[in-house]
């Protein structure tokens, strides 16, 4: 019952279908310019700034930037054939406008090595289209190896049928009433994870992993050269197998009369020891087989791309926010790119009750766990229309600003523009920032935000705050504890960039971005 809880609300939302410091006391003022109703947001997009490096706690670009990456995955489409999502070139144009700056782009094995060895050059040729489209708009992309309930032939997508070998049990036709995720606890999907982490042999004789290793490679091959790909996703929500029996029986060994709680699910009383508990049994599979499987694909994939940066999920049920025991490989081009679900808000059944304790312990947990980037792969998701979708929106991008955060929302699909919480989710925020940032807040309400950053003498690229122009109609004004006249700012408000060059004399800076 316990696990049957914890699949439902840390998986769901995978389904196809503030802060510190305002302003110095001494602010110096200027205007951008209005805003220009109607006008194209893929106009003069700004190119993606080089390559990404893992710098301590941030992404950078190549001019020493911190880069803080905000966007959608795109899409639940590319589950099933063809394996490409479904935006056109024109569709990609909005994303300017809604003030995002990168994609977590869905790849699926089985489209990139359909038979034993061979890869499918023209599925690559299709996906290096989307991220050419993508670059061309200014957007990073994040490449991410998906999958769910194993592969297609139980049911879900991500590995191809000749790497499921044990046959179905259960049709995924018989479970077709019943939500999506109930088909991990078949038995079928257990015994297919325990030999894939097994590494056992695929047809030809070769391990599943180094199959899936080489499917990286082949990936890594194509897209070395391509700065506008912010970096590789190895693997979607790592499940446990059969390791998953030791997190309910870790819960009900700490509290037998835990099945008489769970009705108190979202009370972070109730739930922290739950988690806890379940902490110890799953921070050990990611370090006997997540860890192992993870190092197996980096060694292929950085004999062909020794660059990108190579971002890491932890086991699955890190989605409700379980600590994760992942241990950081000792790569430097390595970040953490977890999943987070609110338990309460994903169950659907009532609203968000405005208790953000358990987001900002998950997400304080997450971001403190290596000291690396965190990029959150996926949130949201909540039903349409359900009472506090705002709120929790609102609460769950605090603690990611206040963590200098990055975070892409599930996801992309065609109805997106038209969903009430779309208005949630535009927020300015600062997409570049010179030097270290020190304290972020977004008033959500106002639209005002607040930045302090310090520099040193050589951080002379501008700081570039993305302000979506449906907050800005009128433009906005700029306020600047630099002195007037030793810093400018242009607010471009076609690309919804707003740009200021701070003044290279003063080591800390504060800014306050306000409609006009």
């Amino acid at each position: 019952m316990v696990l049957a809880v914890a699949a439902t609300v840390a998986m769901a939302a995978c389904a196809p279908s503030g802060g510190g410091g305002g302003p110095q006391a001494a602010l110096a003022t200027a205007r951008g310019g209005a805003a220009v109703p109607g006008a194209s947001a893929a106009a003069g997009v700004a190119p993606a700034a080089g390559w990404l490096r893992v710098e301590g706690r941030f992404l950078r670009d190549a001019a020493g930037r911190a880069v803080i990456l905000r966007g959608l995955n795109v899409a639940a489409s590319a589950k099933e054939a063809p394996y490409l999502p479904w935006q056109t070139e024109a569709d990609l144009d909005r994303l300017a406008g809604w003030g995002f700056d990168a994609v977590r782009l869905l790849l699926q094995w089985r489209a990139i090595e359909p038979d034993p060895g061979r890869i499918d050059q023209a599925y690559l040729d299709q996906v290096a289209l989307r991220v050419r489209w993508l670059a061309d708009r200014g957007v990073w992309v994040v490449l991410d190896m998906h999958q769910d309930v194993y592969g297609g032939r139980y049911g879900g997508n991500g590995a191809p049928d000749w790497a499921s070998p044990v046959p179905p049990v259960i049709p995924p036709a018989l479970l077709s009433g019943l939500p999506w995720f109930v088909h991990y606890g078949k038995p079928e999907v257990v015994a297919a994870y325990d030999l894939f982490w097994a590494n056992a042999p695929a047809p030809d004789g070769v391990g599943l992993q180094d199959h899936l290793a080489q499917a990286w490679s082949a990936v890594a091959r194509r897209f070395r050269g391509e700065a506008a790909v912010a970096g590789y996703d190895l693997y979607n929500e790592p499940y446990y197998g059969s390791d998953v029996v030791r997190l309910p029986a870790a819960v009900l060994q700490a509290d037998p009369l835990v099945a008489f709680k769970l009705h108190r699910l979202s009370d972070p009383p109730v739930l922290a020891p739950l988690l806890a508990a379940m902490g110890g049994p799953h921070g050990a599979f990611e370090r006997s087989k997540l860890a192992p499987f993870y190092a197996r694909v980096m060694a292929a994939l950085r004999a062909e791309d020794p660059d990108h940066v190579v971002f890491l999920e932890p086991a699955a049920l890190s989605n409700m926010g379980i600590p994760t025991g992942l241990p950081r490989p000792l790569d430097p081009q390595t970040a953490l790119i977890p999943h987070y679900y609110d338990p309460q808000a994903q169950d659907g059944q009532r609203p968000y009750d405005g208790d953000a304790r358990r987001m900002d312990a998950a997400l304080g947990a997450l971001a403190s766990v290596w000291d690396a980037p965190m990029v959150l792969g996926e949130f949201g998701n909540m039903p349409d229309g359900l009472a506090g979708n705002r709120d929790y929106l609102r609460d769950l991008h605090a603690a990611l600003d206040r963590h200098f955060a990055g975070g892409m929302w599930w996801e992309w699909g065609p109805a997106l523009a038209a969903r009430g919480d779309l208005d949630g989710l535009t927020r300015a925020y600062p997409r570049r920032v010179p030097g270290a940032p020190l304290d972020l807040r977004f008033d959500p309400a106002t639209s005002v935000l607040e930045l302090r950053h310090t520099t040193g003498p050589s951080d002379r690229a501008p700081l570039e705050i993305a302000l979506p122009a449906a907050r800005y109609p009128r433009g906005v004004r700029v306020d600047s504890s630099d002195p007037t006249g030793a810093w400018t700012m242009d607010h471009d408000a076609i690309r919804g960039i707003l740009t200021v060059h701070h003044d290279p004399s003063r080591p800390l800076h504060s800014i306050r971005v306000s409609p006009r």
